[in-house]
């Protein structure tokens, strides 16, 4: 999970310079993905809490029915906040994804 975070972390960071718009799709398809492994290690520690955490991630970086805020500046909010969360679980579940109980 920690390198899944630090790959979204680079990922948001390229996404702060001017990309073409088939960029922003692929970050859209990482992060979504992110939080859908997210969903799995909560699923797997029974945490409730973190499963609408990372599920909220997914229907908003969902790539295939996107979620239009037009807004450059909102959406840079959205990636920091969403980075915190990665991070935050990150740690909280570091090993689940290994565990094989």
């Amino acid at each position: 999970m920690i390198l899944l975070a630090f790959v979204c972390t680079l990922a948001v960071g390229l996404g702060l310079l001017r990309m073409p718009f088939g960029y922003y799709t692929l970050l859209r398809i990482v992060l979504c993905l992110a939080g859908a492994v997210g969903i799995a290690a909560a699923r797997r520690r029974d945490s409730y809490v973190w499963l609408w955490v990372y599920g909220a991630l997914a229907v908003l970086y969902n790539p295939i029915l996107p979620l239009k805020l037009g807004n450059k500046g909102l959406w840079i909010g959205l990636n920091i906040i969403s980075l915190g969360c990665l991070w935050v679980g990150a740690f909280r579940f570091r090993g689940t994804m290994t565990k094989t109980s």
